[in-house]
Formats: structure tokens, C-alpha cells, sequence
């Protein structure tokens, strides 16, 4: 038998503990959008499968996605200069380094790597894409 509940709760050690798992969540999906129909009738829905390309021109997207595949090289050759340095084997390939800047993009930072410098590059990596999505 398994019971199921759902809350908010504080993850301490006594709950670790016993088991109890906090799975870290994706997104926040805690905004509701309500329109009057009234003043607003229902038109008819068109599927825009590339409507997520609107708010940029495609050449902001090109350079985005040219300057997450740079960043992705950064990465890696970063972590090629650190485990030479430091004698040891490197953390990531080039297609996760590439993804990690990818994940950066996203605003999502647990791939972070763990050298100073590769840190410094992910913190100046958002800091530009927060300036881009802010414009």
C-alpha cells in the first residue's frame, strides 16, 4: 500500500531520513490567465507551431544559437586548459559543454561546471541572455 499527498513542506534531515523524496520542480506553473468571453468573443484557433519564434527576429535567433555553440566551445576548452593544469580528466565532452550552455540559455544552472573560470563565463552567459530576454 502507498499513500499519495501533496503540499509544500520543509525538506529536513528527519524527513530524508525516512525516505521522503522533494523532487525539484521544472517551472512554475502558478499563473492563471481568465478572459471575459463577453467582451471578447471566441474566435476560431489556429495551431501556430512556431508561434515561440515570434517575440525574436530570425537573425536574433541565429545569433543566439551561434552564441550558444561558441559558449558551448568555450566550455570545453576551458575544462581542456583546467584538467591539464590540474592533472586530471575533464568533466564534460564537447556536446555536454554544448549543452550546458544551452541549459544556461534556459536560465537553468545545474550543469554548472565546477572550475573558476567556466563560472565566470556561465554568470557573464546570463547575465547577456537576461539582458536579451529583457529587451
Amino acid at each position: 500500500d502507498f499513500d499519495f499527498f501533496a503540499d509544500w513542506w520543509f525538506v529536513t534531515t528527519e524527513r530524508l531520513k525516512v525516505g521522503l523524496t522533494f523532487p525539484e520542480g521544472w517551472f512554475k506553473a502558478n499563473v492563471i490567465m481568465i478572459q471575459d468571453t463577453e467582451k471578447h468573443p471566441r474566435t476560431e484557433v489556429v495551431a501556430n507551431f512556431f508561434g515561440f519564434l515570434q517575440p525574436f527576429s530570425p537573425g536574433l535567433w541565429a545569433l543566439l544559437a551561434f552564441t550558444i555553440v561558441i559558449s558551448g566551445v568555450a566550455y570545453y576548452v576551458i575544462d581542456y586548459f583546467e584538467s591539464k593544469t590540474q592533472g586530471r580528466e575533464m568533466e564534460m565532452r564537447l556536446r555536454d559543454s554544448i549543452f550546458a550552455a544551452s541549459m544556461a540559455f534556459v536560465g537553468d544552472h545545474r550543469t554548472s561546471p565546477k572550475g573558476p573560470a567556466a563560472r565566470l563565463l556561465t554568470f557573464a552567459l546570463l547575465a547577456l541572455y537576461m539582458a536579451i530576454v529583457s529587451l
